[in-house]
C-alpha cells in the first residue's frame, strides 16, 4: 500500500500513527514501519528489509527482558532479606547507629 499527497500534508504523520497504533487497529493485524529507505535488492524481500532494520530493536528489547529479569531477581532476594517484623528492624538500625 502506499500513500499519495503534497510535501508536508501528514502522509509520515499517519503512518507513524498507525504503526503506534494510535488509532484502533485490531490485534491480529501486524504493522511493519520502516523509518528509512532501502535501496532495492533482488535477494532480499520487502519482509526481510523491514525485519533486518529492526535488528536493533530486537537487541533492547533482549537487553531490557535481561534487566527485568535481574531486577526481579534482586527484588525476590531483598524481600526474601527482609526481617520478619519491625521490631527486628528497628533493631537493626539500632544497632548501626553511633
Amino acid at each position: 500500500y502506499g500513500l499519495i499527497g503534497r510535501n508536508g500534508c501528514g502522509k509520515s504523520t499517519f503512518v507513524k500513527a498507525l504503526a503506534a497504533r494510535a488509532v484502533p487497529i485490531p490485534d491480529n493485524i501486524d504493522i511493519f514501519h520502516l523509518a528509512e529507505e532501502i535501496e532495492p535488492s533482488d535477494t532480499v524481500t520487502a519482509f526481510e528489509a523491514v525485519m533486518s532494520v529492526d535488528e536493533e530493536r530486537k537487541k533492547l528489547e533482549v537487553e531490557a527482558e535481561k534487566l527485568n529479569h535481574a531486577l526481579s531477581e534482586l527484588a525476590e532476594q531483598d524481600a526474601s532479606d527482609t526481617p520478619a517484623s519491625s521490631n527486628a528492624a528497628e533493631e537493626g538500625e539500632e544497632e548501626l547507629t553511633p
